[in-house]
């Protein structure tokens, strides 16, 4: 395994993390629940569909999740996937154009962040490996652009004080290879971004 060390230590609550909740005009429902409770998890959407993909994360103890499943939000409830090759809290994770989910970078133990990454093609049913991220981190943020690329941001590392990194990348899936970009303007970790048209 590829990686540097990560400083987090999480204790959640497994009744915690199950609940799949969403915006109903001014109020939230709740409109079912995810199988395996999860925090640190990844979630990618379908946007051609109704369903979310809830990916790897962390379920209390010394519990790290390779686990995936897929909700259905039309009707309240998903399924199991195929598990990761890599039990991963705070990974990234993105929705493809290709229609696969992408998995990128994380933990598996709390302490050391994963470069790795892969794939999934829901039609398929397998995780394939894909190059790994130049910068091994966790708790990173992962979005597919219009260019059909899978950009990479930010995350936690661990390089003497350095916890937060400003890491930016873009792997193209055509070419099957990670480029580096120039790095954000400060340090972020347990970041969020989207894609904005």
């Amino acid at each position: 395994m590829h990686g540097s060390k990560l400083t987090s230590d999480l204790r959640a609550p497994r009744s915690a993390c199950k609940q799949v909740r969403m915006l109903d005009g001014d109020a939230w429902r709740t409109v079912g629940g995810l199988i395996s409770p999860r925090c640190g998890l990844a979630l990618a959407s379908d946007p051609r569909s109704t369903l979310l993909y809830a990916v790897g994360g962390y379920a209390g103890g010394t519990e790290y999740l390779a686990s995936a499943e897929f909700f259905d939000t039309s009707i309240g409830r998903g399924g199991l996937l195929p598990p990761m090759g890599a039990a991963r809290s705070g990974p990234g994770a993105a929705y493809g154009p290709d229609g696969a989910v992408y998995v990128v970078g994380g933990s598996a133990d709390g302490n050391n962040a994963l470069a790795s990454a892969e794939r999934l093609d829901p039609r398929e049913g397998k995780w394939h490996s894909i190059p790994p991220l130049p910068t091994a981190r966790g708790y990173l943020s992962a979005v597919f652009s219009l260019d059909g690329c899978l950009y990479a941001a930010g995350g936690a590392m661990n390089h003497g004080t350095e916890w937060a990194c400003s890491a930016f990348e873009r792997f193209d899936p055509r070419a099957s290879a990670w480029e580096e970009l120039p790095a954000l303007a400060n340090p972020r970790a347990n970041l969020a971004m989207a894609l904005v048209i």
